[in-house]
């Protein structure tokens, strides 16, 4: 049975990917508790419908635009395994 370990290649191959993920977590966080400032502001249930509303459309636009980041920046470290073509070859 062959145990996966943890090397120096794959650990510096996905740090990118582990970098933007914090990042992402970080940016949504920060934007949750600004909602959280803002509906405690409110003055009327109308207006906090107005703010959950907005902030729902935002993350969601959001989100799409994280995922598709890191689905790029995954696609890029998956890729970096690959085996390369010899210098003139062709398929």
């Amino acid at each position: 049975m062959r145990v996966w370990s943890s090397s120096p290649s794959l650990d510096s191959r996905f740090k990118d990917v582990q970098v933007l993920a914090m990042q992402f977590a970080k940016q949504n966080g920060e934007s949750a508790f600004a909602m959280g400032k803002d509906l405690a502001a409110a003055k009327d249930l109308p207006q906090i419908v107005t703010l959950q509303n907005r902030y729902a459309q935002v993350q969601m636009e959001t989100y799409a635009r994280q995922a598709q980041e890191l689905g790029r920046a995954m696609a890029e470290a998956v890729q970096s395994f690959a085996p390369q073509k010899p210098s003139g070859a062709t398929e």
